[in-house]
C-alpha cells in the first residue's frame, strides 16, 4: 500500500510516496517525486521513523509560526519549505550538481500536506 503526501505549488507539486515501511529496522522507503508541467524528476531515499517524525515536527512548528524553514536533507538531496511571511512559502528541492528548483506555494497548500503525515488536521 503506497501513501502519498503532497507538497502543492502554484506550478507543479512535490509527492513523497511511502512506498515500504520497515517496522522492523524503523525505517521508511520513499521516492520523492517532482511534477511540472511535463517534467517528472524523482529521488528515492530511506529514513528512519525519528528522522521522518523530526521533520513532521519541524515542519508543523514552522507551519503554525507561519515564519522560518524546515529541510530535509540526505546525501545528494535537499528539500526546504521556506515560510517567508503570512501565507507565501517556497518548496526547493535539490540534487547534488544540479540547480535547485523552486515552486511557489501558500500554507493553505501544505496545511494538507500536513494532514497526510497525521500532525496537522
Amino acid at each position: 500500500m503506497e501513501h502519498t503526501i503532497a507538497f502543492i505549488g502554484y506550478e507543479g507539486k512535490v509527492e513523497w510516496r511511502i512506498l515500504q515501511v520497515d517496522r522492523l529496522e524503523e525505517r521508511l522507503e520513499i521516492d520523492v517525486v517532482l511534477s511540472q508541467s511535463d517534467n517528472r524528476t524523482s529521488h528515492r531515499c530511506s529514513l528512519s521513523f525519528t528522522e521522518y517524525d523530526r521533520f513532521a515536527h519541524d515542519f508543523l512548528t514552522v507551519h503554525e509560526q507561519l515564519r522560518g524553514f524546515v529541510t530535509y536533507t540526505q546525501a545528494d538531496f535537499h528539500m526546504t519549505l521556506i515560510y517567508h511571511r503570512l501565507g507565501h512559502v517556497s518548496i526547493e528541492l535539490g540534487w547534488k550538481g544540479q540547480n535547485t528548483i523552486t515552486l511557489q506555494s501558500d500554507q493553505s497548500y501544505l496545511g494538507q500536506a500536513l494532514a497526510s503525515i497525521g500532525v496537522y488536521t
